[in-house]
């Protein structure tokens, strides 16, 4: 018979406990889908609602005009946003341009259950509403293409079938299509998400984060040529371009590309 020491057993009996009431924990898409994947009635008219009030933040372009979609890639911790509000936002404004911003992250807030999750299960809330705000995201894409509006799409650029189909769409609807890089070091991204984590509570696991750094470069690579522009940037200290339509930074470049081959 094997015997278990009353500390051993207390600390066993506390991790399946752990374990059990982790494992109820429902996402939102799970509480909200008839069939598991199809929402109920409710919930997608309240999609619907979420998708109106942010397309009504910029108008339509004259019928003359090609509408600009701008897809913004990089892994996790990688400096996407930040990217997104020194470097193209700043460009479109320059130019006139009003775009809508279409990112996951954003999305998570109008979900209503996101912010009881961060004060219940803080390390969870991202998690449990992600599919649910990437559904959501998908679902403006397709009416902001429908309405031919201009938009930046920033995302991890890691489902590369998805990205492929939305390039087909994006062309035959006759947008102007720039896609933006932003690249740093696997180990630099671990160590800026783990301080990150400790600022805004959302803890993203390390397979995750090694996952999203070796699907960007493939999913670029299979959608760079379909593109208006493109253009990569590294930025472990700055912004610094690397590769673009007619220029290559050789070193850093290939050092982005071969994480997808991992």
């Amino acid at each position: 018979m094997k015997f278990i020491r009353p500390l051993e057993r207390l600390k066993w009996i506390f991790t399946k406990k752990f374990n059990r009431n982790h494992a109820k924990i429902k996402s939102t898409k799970e509480m909200y889908s008839v069939k598991g994947y199809k929402y109920s009635p409710k919930r997608h008219a309240m999609h619907m609602r979420i998708v109106h009030a942010i397309m009504k933040q910029a108008p339509s372009p004259p019928k003359t005009e090609r509408p600009i979609a701008i897809l913004i890639g990089g892994g996790t911790a990688s400096g996407k946003t930040m990217m997104r509000k020194t470097v193209i936002e700043k460009q479109l404004a320059e130019e006139g341009v009003q775009a809508i911003i279409v990112d996951p992250d954003d999305i998570k807030t109008y979900i209503p259950e996101y912010h009881s999750l961060q004060k219940t299960h803080p390390n969870d809330a991202a998690r449990l509403v992600h599919q649910e705000s990437r559904d959501i995201s998908d679902l403006l894409l397709k009416q902001l293409i429908r309405h031919r509006k201009h938009f930046i799409y920033e995302g991890t650029m890691a489902r590369t079938r998805a990205y492929k189909q939305l390039m087909k769409k994006l062309k035959k609807a006759g947008y102007k299509v720039h896609i933006y890089i932003v690249d740093i070091p696997l180990e630099l991204a671990k160590q800026r998400a783990k301080e990150r984590a400790k600022m805004t509570g959302r803890k993203i696991p390390y397979q995750v984060i090694e996952n999203t750094h070796k699907l960007v470069p493939r999913t670029f690579q299979a959608i760079k040529d379909f593109a208006d522009r493109y253009y990569v940037y590294d930025n472990q200290d700055k912004l610094v371009l690397i590769a673009s339509n007619d220029y290559i930074e050789p070193v850093l470049y290939n050092n982005f590309l071969k994480k997808g081959k991992t």
